[in-house]
């Protein structure tokens, strides 16, 4: 089982592609559960939460100030983002993702484009439903960017729209 998710035509065309196996190897495309899994970007997510407990405390620090923060006066700021650590941290992965992936698909050939658009909204949606410290120390009008309820049902949503995406053989 390759990392990227790929059609059936883009797979049979190829050596070690005469045995049967799952997801795609003996011709068929990747099953729906395969599709959602392999667009997780697990590698990535991996480093963001490494980076993210690193940078822990300074992220606890930003998140007990805004909620200390009058209503009001967040309201008046508007958009408040995070410390510049749990920013950075988000954005590395953010830009990370997709060439990531595009190093997997170019080395073996595979057409990767859209996997890269599906695994890079796939990593915000992670961080998201993870409880990154850039969505936990932003706000929004004096209101906090994470909320558990709306993470869950995004992650839950995102999960079955993105097994419904099959690349076709010239993405």
């Amino acid at each position: 089982m390759g990392r990227l998710v790929q059609s059936a035509s883009a797979r049979s065309s190829g050596p070690g592609f005469e045995s049967a196996g799952r997801d795609g190897v003996d011709g068929r495309d990747d099953e729906f559960a395969s599709r959602v899994s392999k667009y997780i970007p697990s590698e990535v997510l991996a480093a963001y939460l490494a980076l993210e407990n690193i940078l822990a405390p300074t992220a606890t620090a930003v998140q007990s100030a805004v909620a200390t923060t009058s209503t009001a006066a967040n309201a008046a700021a508007g958009m408040v983002f995070g410390t510049p650590a749990a920013v950075i941290v988000f954005l590395i992965g953010l830009i990370f993702t997709p060439l990531y992936i595009g190093s997997i698909g170019m080395r073996n050939k595979q057409p990767w484009a859209l996997h890269a658009l599906v695994a890079t909204l796939a990593f915000g949606v992670w961080a998201y439903a993870m409880k990154g410290s850039f969505f936990t120390t932003a706000a929004f009008k004096g209101e906090p960017l994470y909320q558990g309820p709306i993470a869950a049902a995004t992650l839950v949503v995102f999960s079955l729209v993105s097994g419904l995406i099959k690349p076709s053989s010239r993405d």
